[in-house]
């Protein structure tokens, strides 16, 4: 029970607190192609009372959404750039799991086990994406607020 209200306030917390982004294009000629896809990005460590006495490491859900779900076939994540005053953390696409939804606009990932940065510090969020066709896209997501569950 104690898990499905702690999933029930992250989920109200992320709708909440999340920021939508328009997505900057790596290449000005692909800027009408891919004029319709945001990025949310949702950073947040957890401190509750079942977690280690440090807290578990940082943890984040992207969300890319189009206005036409057409963009999103064949659009893979190549990798996330997390960047902390001087610190950067790459994460693979390997290491980025889907959630299985059926939105057919939205495409939803989570990533675990990131750094011990400090709630309510702020990152720097940069998506690389990779269309089925066409040149690499880059989502940015600037100052992404660090959240915490105690």
């Amino acid at each position: 029970m104690r898990n499905i209200v702690f999933f029930w306030l992250l989920f109200l917390s992320v709708t909440i607190f999340a920021q939508t982004l328009m997505v900057q294009p790596t290449n000005q000629q692909e800027e009408s192609t891919i004029d319709s896809l945001h990025v949310t990005v949702y950073l947040w460590r957890d401190f509750q009372p079942i977690s280690p006495p440090k807290g578990k490491p940082l943890r984040a859900k992207i969300e890319i959404t189009a206005d036409n779900p057409a963009l999103l076939t064949g659009l893979k994540i190549e990798k996330v750039q997390l960047i902390h005053q001087a610190d950067t953390v790459e994460i693979t696409a390997a290491d980025i799991q889907p959630l299985l939804e059926t939105f057919p606009n939205r495409l939803r990932f989570v990533w675990r086990n990131g750094p011990y940065w400090s709630p309510n510090s702020t990152v720097d969020v940069m998506v690389f994406l990779r269309p089925k066709q066409g040149s690499p896209i880059v989502l940015k997501a600037p100052k992404q607020k660090i959240h915490a569950t105690f």
